[in-house]
């Protein structure tokens, strides 16, 4: 997949850190299931977040395509013809 052979760090991250934290990870989270219910995170405040992520989310995505219709150098109408065709 990559071309070559990775290295003996990636080796050895793959093989053995990766799944030994993803399995600690879900062990642990089980256990404190079992122990206190259902994590309920009180540092959020849901509504606060939801309300100023979201559009944010939005702009980025408004503000990415119109910088990729300046970068083609043509009228909206056609930047959005180059748009819409795929690559």
């Amino acid at each position: 997949m990559l071309g070559h052979r990775p290295n003996w760090y990636w080796k050895i991250m793959w093989t053995f850190t990766s799944p030994v934290l993803l399995i600690a990870l879900f062990i642990f989270y089980i256990v404190n299931y079992i122990q206190g219910g259902t994590p309920t995170y009180q540092a959020w405040k849901r509504d606060l977040v939801s309300y100023c992520i979201v559009p944010l989310h939005y702009c980025f995505l408004v503000h990415t395509a119109l910088q990729h219709l300046n970068w083609c150098n043509c009228v909206y109408a056609q930047g959005f013809k180059f748009l819409s065709r795929p690559e």
